[in-house]
């Protein structure tokens, strides 16, 4: 009897949140919701922290006297509550509460940023000269408004393969974007695991602006097997909350004049002006570029973005600039250059959506920063 009456309230509870939830939606559009595990305050203005209402024994004892637990948000049916709790220890920090993250990141960043500079058999025969050494770098910070993408601009754009049936035989399709950001790890998107009707990602290719060819004609291109898609263990799929994943492959990537990795935004101050990269669509969200294009973007106020969480960010395109692409393929990287390290780009955003292909449309980008934590852990183990 008494599970029976536990039940009626947990059923009052939800019919009570989503009242509750949806005035707050109508009279508030762009307000956002705190989401699980994440902080909020209580009536009495005490901090807790958002947990699934079964998670949280205050809000089950308060449910039984007909109290109501304040709402952060839904997982399905399922209310999130704001919590009384223990404040929530932040792992990432030292002994002082100072952030820790990012060291790792910080330290990689430095030693790819020293692979533009490649080691060449000298063609002089000069007594003891055996190598020369050859700037690759090919970052034009003046060209950012042309949408054309030079030569080795990009040395850390990946794209994402799957098998695509023919009437004869299977075919390699393209259709994800992502960046390598160390020997065995690409960035992407948590959605680019599993494309309809396409299945499941396959393959990784490194190398090339090109999705057909090399024209570069230094080295090959690179193609790897995925070994491991690691999606963040909070990814969800119908909310497109953190749309980010870390691929595997199944071998060590060749650093050459056009492969190398790119470094990871940690600083968490947000420029107001980031490049999107990445082949987009033709048309219709089908075929690829052939070629890659990029964009300047300005990062636009989180106000004037609807449904954006705290760990999103939007972009629009600059204006004046060359729109020739819909920048549909997800998982693309959004970066910008940094001055700490020669002709390096920072990734401070992973294409997770975009709502159009006018020039009007904004993207929707995972805010790299706020996963570095979960990043390092799991590429570099630490």
């Amino acid at each position: 009897m008494a599970l029976f009456i536990v039940r009626i309230l947990y059923f009052s509870l939800v019919l009570h949140v989503i009242s509750s939830s949806l005035t707050i939606a109508f009279q508030y559009p762009s307000l956002e919701l705190p989401d699980l595990d994440e902080t909020c305050e209580l009536e009495d203005k005490t901090t807790g922290t958002c947990k699934h209402i079964y998670n949280c024994p205050s809000a089950v004892k308060g449910l039984k006297k007909k109290k109501y637990p304040k709402t952060c948000s839904f997982d399905g049916f399922n209310p999130i509550v704001c919590c009384l709790g223990d404040k929530k220890i932040d792992k990432n920090a030292d002994e002082h509460g100072n952030p820790s993250f990012g060291k790792v990141s910080a330290e990689m960043c430095k030693n790819y940023s020293g692979l533009v500079f490649q080691n060449h058999s000298s063609p002089t025969l000069l007594p003891g000269v055996l190598f020369e050494i050859e700037d690759t770098c090919a970052i034009k910070q003046e060209n950012y408004k042309e949408s054309t993408v030079l030569a080795r601009e990009f040395p850390h754009l990946a794209s994402i393969g799957y098998d695509l049936a023919g009437d004869w035989a299977i075919y390699e399709m393209w259709k994800c974007g992502g960046a390598l950001i160390s020997e065995k790890y690409v960035l992407t998107a948590a959605t680019c695991h599993h494309l309809p009707p396409l299945g499941l990602a396959k393959y990784v290719r490194v190398g090339s602006t090109s999705v057909r060819e090399n024209f570069y004609n230094e080295k090959p291109l690179q193609y790897f097997e995925i070994n491991q898609f690691i999606k963040h263990p909070k990814f969800n799929l119908l909310r497109l909350l953190h749309n980010i994943a870390l691929v595997k492959l199944n071998d060590s990537v060749q650093f050459t004049s056009i492969v190398r990795p790119a470094c990871l935004g940690i600083n968490k101050v947000r420029p107001s002006e980031a490049i999107n990269v990445g082949w987009g669509t033709l048309n219709t969200n089908t075929f690829m570029n052939n070629e890659p294009l990029k964009n300047l973007m300005t990062i636009v106020d989180r106000e004037s973005c609807s449904n954006i969480r705290k760990k999103q960010f939007c972009v629009k395109q600059v204006p004046g600039t060359v729109w020739q692409n819909c920048l549909a393929d997800q998982g693309s990287p959004l970066q910008v250059y940094t001055d700490g390290h020669y002709c390096t780009y920072n990734i401070i955003g992973v294409l997770s959506s975009w709502d159009s292909c006018s020039m009007s449309s904004r993207g929707t980008y995972v805010n790299v920063t706020t996963y570095i934590p979960w990043i390092e852990t799991t590429v570099w183990g630490q």
